[in-house]
């Protein structure tokens, strides 16, 4: 029996090794297919001129000579897809956005927290531990009533990050 053990652990961790693999290829083909498909999107006239933008600020800031930013700013307005704009900020990365802090956004999550937990806390309770049917209905009434707008609020004080086209490095 003993020696089962480690040959179930094998096999398993050979399962896991796989699987992750595949997750991982599955993961890169679909960044693949969506780069194509981004290098071949037409460009519109408000992308050429958010090139034209990082290209003068990188200009500005001293990272291309005048000549390099004439040849440049010549191929962003001259470039049909993205794929052509993406080549002409090759090598400039732009710098991000700072992020803003919304102290007053934190302080409302945790004031309105506070406040329905105990609703939350309730409604946790009646679900597990209900006498009958009609304390459990109870209960998953209360936490279909405040766990979604506390997610949604939590959300609204923290965002996640956003992800914007000129921020990755060129």
């Amino acid at each position: 029996m003993s020696q089962q053990q480690p040959e179930e652990s094998a096999r398993l961790d050979a399962f896991v090794q796989r699987q992750v693999a595949d997750a991982v290829r599955r993961k890169r083909a679909r960044e693949d297919a969506d780069a194509q498909l981004r290098a071949s999107t037409l460009a519109s006239d408000t992308d050429r001129d958010l090139t034209a933008t990082v290209l003068n600020e990188a200009y500005a800031q001293g990272r291309l000579t005048p000549e390099e930013h004439a040849e440049r700013t010549t191929r962003a307005f001259t470039a049909r897809t993205h794929g052509d704009l993406d080549e002409v900020l090759v090598g400039l990365q732009v710098p991000a956005a700072p992020e803003v802090d919304r102290p007053a956004r934190k302080v409302l999550f945790w004031m309105v927290t506070v406040i329905t937990a105990p609703f939350l806390l309730m409604g946790l309770g009646l679900l597990l531990a209900g006498q009958d049917m009609g304390d459990r209905v109870f209960g998953i009434v209360f936490l279909v009533l405040f766990g979604p707008g506390l997610f949604a609020l939590q959300r609204w004080a923290w965002p996640p990050r956003e992800r914007h086209r000129w921020s990755r490095l060129r």
